[in-house]
């Protein structure tokens, strides 16, 4: 057969259409009720998944953000904290300049001390 006879055969063909059977139609028509049913919960169930994803996903950005400027205040409380130790031992330092004299005297007269007892 060449193309030619399949061409000119489809119309002739195409003229008589074949015998329905009435509840077919309505079995057909019954089964994509059915589908669509099925497609519309399908959808519903979707939605609801991605709502409830969508949710946790906004949960766990804020509870990054709220642990970021908690971060961040540690972080600011230990610089102020750490400016303020370094304030204190810089004080504790110069307090301390006395009993360094002190100690230097006292260690002189040890010397000196121990000088009169090895002549004596």
């Amino acid at each position: 057969m060449s193309n030619e006879n399949l061409i000119s055969e489809s119309p002739k063909q195409s003229t008589k259409l074949p015998d329905l059977n009435p509840t077919a139609l309505v079995e057909i028509e019954k089964e994509a009720c059915l589908i669509a049913k099925e497609f519309y919960k399908l959808n519903k169930q979707l939605q609801l998944s991605l709502n409830h994803v969508s949710a946790a996903s906004v949960c766990n950005m804020q509870t990054c953000q709220e642990s970021i400027d908690n971060l961040c205040d540690s972080i600011d409380q230990g610089l102020k904290e750490e400016a303020i130790l370094r304030k204190k031992a810089a004080e504790l330092s110069r307090s301390m300049e006395p009993i360094y004299k002190l100690q230097t005297k006292i260690n002189s007269i040890k010397t000196a001390l121990t000088l009169l007892e090895t002549q004596i």
